[in-house]
């Protein structure tokens, strides 16, 4: 037997009862209620807003250290461009937009190359080099691997530097997190 109530259906089989009104009010009456357009209505989605974090985990804050909840609708919640799941990752604070991975200075000095960006404590990085910015993506040469040390705050925040020889050759440069 089915009974219809306003778009909603509901199904009485002799193994119980299902409703079927997530499915049809999210696809046909409501397709505006898959926020993050991956096809997944956001009711079933455990991911609404796509960050590589779980609604659950985005907000009990155990994605991070310490915990910090965050906004499961939206993928970035301070605004800084980097995704809530990638701030767990590196361990920046998701709800300050100050709080990234983000090289700070690049300079010369008497033939040797400095630079300087902000870390966290414990975290490993890479220090990275190629002729062009595709080239960073594809084949890069490592200079240096570095750990971060002397964080201080919550969040455990320094600026890490490298310094080494000036290459011989122009180059573009990155910071790259190593996974733990």
């Amino acid at each position: 037997m089915a009974v219809s109530h306003q778009g909603a259906t509901i199904h009485m089989a002799t193994s119980g009862i299902h409703s079927y009104s997530g499915f049809i009010a999210t696809f046909v009456f409501n397709p505006e209620l898959d926020g993050d357009n991956d096809g997944i209505a956001d009711e079933n989605d455990r991911d609404d807003d796509n960050d590589g974090i779980t609604d659950g985990e985005e907000l009990d804050g155990t994605a991070f250290t310490p915990q910090t909840w965050t906004d499961p609708l939206r993928a970035d919640s301070d605004g800084d461009g980097m995704m809530d799941g990638m701030e767990s990752e590196a361990g920046t604070n998701p709800r300050d937009p100050a709080s990234l991975l983000q090289i700070l200075s690049c300079s010369l000095n008497g033939g040797f190359l400095s630079i300087c960006w902000l870390a966290r404590e414990g975290k490993r990085y890479e220090i990275l080099r190629a002729a062009s910015p595709s080239d960073l993506r594809v084949s890069p040469e490592v200079l240096d691997t570095i750990t971060a040390s002397s964080g201080t705050g919550p969040w455990l925040e320094t600026e890490s530097t490298y310094t080494g020889h000036t290459p011989a050759q122009d180059g573009f440069f990155r910071i790259r997190l190593l996974s733990e």
